[in-house]
């Protein structure tokens, strides 16, 4: 698939995430679980995960025991990783 292409479903797959995400909590979260980063990003949860393991992908924090993104870090990986890593 060319790069047009897959920025046009990211860009797609973010209104429709932030869209979402206006509906169901007024105020923006700063801190997303790996679930609504999946419907932010459309990344799955497994993906995520996986990508933890192998210290690569979007950046974490975890918050009594669970994982948590920050919207404003995931943001800038998105926009700075022109290159998703692999599953």
């Amino acid at each position: 698939m060319d790069n047009s292409i897959k920025d046009l479903i990211h860009e797609v797959a973010q209104a429709v995430a932030s869209e979402y995400i206006a509906k169901v909590a007024p105020v923006a979260p700063r801190f997303l679980t790996p679930e609504q980063v999946t419907l932010y990003c459309g990344f799955p949860v497994k993906t995520l995960a996986w990508w933890r393991v192998k210290r690569v992908g979007p950046p974490y924090i975890k918050v009594a025991n669970k994982i948590r993104y920050e919207l404003a870090e995931l943001d800038a990986w998105l926009r700075s990783s022109p290159d998703v890593p692999e599953a």
